[in-house]
């Protein structure tokens, strides 16, 4: 058995549905089903957000050893090799759900506010091109 098809197996057992789980990690359902499917490998900061929020193994996730969930302590303490994977999801976290927040933005952020508005501008563009098309049809048919 893979880590990729682990996964799979714990998301079952967790009763979690592909497009539910990615949701929870913050990455595309489809990112999430190239992972299940072998295609991508689990990241490093997939398997700590496991870890984290359902209690999954990493031993048991790569390996196959051990049980699947460990028993964590009431309060977990992560160590400092963690901290940049959970500022991550955390800056991302908070950007998909509009949070504020009293720490400077992530630069990743902006890039992405950027590409929105890049996306925004194409996508008028696109439908004035349409409506051309439509026009040049429609005199060609009438």
């Amino acid at each position: 058995m893979t880590p990729n098809s682990r996964l799979a197996e714990a998301r079952k057992v967790l009763r979690i549905k592909q497009k539910e789980m990615a949701l929870l990690l913050n990455m595309r359902p489809t990112s999430y089903n190239h992972i299940e499917r072998g295609r991508n490998k689990v990241s490093p900061r997939i398997s700590l957000l496991l870890k984290l929020r359902f209690g999954i193994s990493e031993d048991w996730l790569f390996k196959g050893e051990g049980d699947m969930f460990v028993h964590q302590p009431r309060s977990y303490s992560v160590d400092s090799t963690d901290l940049p994977l959970l500022c991550e999801d955390l800056v991302a976290y908070s950007a998909k759900n509009n949070m504020a927040s009293d720490q400077p933005e992530s630069p990743k952020i902006h890039i992405l506010q950027d590409k929105n508005k890049e996306l925004e501008q194409r996508i008028v563009q696109l439908q004035a091109e349409l409506r051309l098309l439509k026009n040049i049809l429609a005199k060609l048919t009438g």
